[in-house]
């Protein structure tokens, strides 16, 4: 082996590297044509079929990966709708509790005022009927029986119970009440 290296340096390192350079080109070179010769005639070799495959399989993974990002895409915005509904759900829902809060105030007054109507409906008929009971004591002299005393009793008890609930003041009944009061008394005295 050193006779070898002898050898070379009597042909000169300078000679070598250009000798290697040519001899790499003239590789390339080679290696270029047969490249060139073998796509021209279609010939497959073991290499492109493997490089086939592989190119098919990353075109098979890039499909994959497309349609799963097209997918990924979809859920996103079915997401992003479905927040969106939420949220326009949600403020549905609010203005909705609101009406139905503000209907059920307007008709809880509408049922206090008609109830008030009717109290003050119902206090004048009783004031009514207690004043023509005592109109009749005062003008007429036929006989009144016991249960229409008690009813009138009973009209003023309710009458009173009616303006104390309504916040009101008797001043008009007073007077009538103690009149038919005395006459039941006479009347039962009477008998």
């Amino acid at each position: 082996m050193i006779d070898a290296f002898k050898n070379l340096d009597n042909v000169g390192w300078g000679n070598i590297i250009v000798m290697f350079l040519f001899l790499l080109i003239l590789v390339v070179g080679l290696l270029q044509s047969l490249h060139y010769i073998r796509e021209f005639f279609g010939i497959e070799t073991k290499q492109t079929l493997k490089d086939k495959e592989r190119d098919s399989k990353i075109t098979e993974l890039n499909k994959l990966i497309d349609d799963n990002n097209k997918q990924i895409d979809e859920l996103r915005q079915n997401d992003q709708k479905f927040y969106n509904d939420r949220v326009h759900d949600r403020e549905q829902s609010f203005s909705i509790q609101k009406d139905l809060v503000e209907n059920l105030t307007k008709l809880s007054d509408t049922l206090t005022e008609i109830k008030i109507d009717i109290l003050e409906e119902k206090m004048e008929r009783k004031r009514w009927n207690i004043l023509n009971m005592a109109d009749e004591l005062r003008h007429n002299s036929y006989y009144i029986d016991r249960e229409r005393y008690e009813n009138v009793f009973r009209d003023y008890d309710d009458y009173e119970e009616i303006i104390k609930n309504l916040g009101k003041t008797n001043g008009f009944i007073e007077e009538s009440i103690k009149f038919i009061r005395s006459q039941y008394k006479e009347s039962l005295e009477r008998q």
